[in-house]
């Protein structure tokens, strides 16, 4: 039997428009983001799915969730803190261009 995966990231923040590092920080989707899942779950309803596994913070559950009922999937949406996104520490918050410039 094949087993497919698909990796699905999280639609926009504010934080991801004013280039910000979020990592752990839980921020939600903008109303950007939520639009760009809603056109996803459209292209992507059709896939043969049996279940979400998602991170714990809130744009990575709403992203899930959207899908979901876009979708009319039924299909159980797992939570695991294992999937949490990277922690990056001090640079959590900061602006990659301004402040983290001299990283990149």
């Amino acid at each position: 039997m094949k087993t497919t995966i698909y990796f699905i990231r999280h639609g926009k923040t504010d934080w991801n428009t004013a280039r910000r590092v979020q990592g752990t920080i839980d921020n939600p989707l903008n109303a950007i983001g939520k639009k760009e899942i809603i056109t996803l779950a459209q292209k992507i309803k059709a896939y043969p799915w049996d279940v979400f596994i998602t991170s714990p913070l809130v744009r990575a559950v709403d992203t899930a969730k959207i899908i979901k009922q876009e979708g009319h999937l039924n299909v159980p949406i797992i939570i695991n803190n294992d999937f949490i996104e990277r922690n990056f520490g001090e640079a959590e918050g900061k602006n990659i261009t301004k402040e983290l410039n001299h990283l990149i």
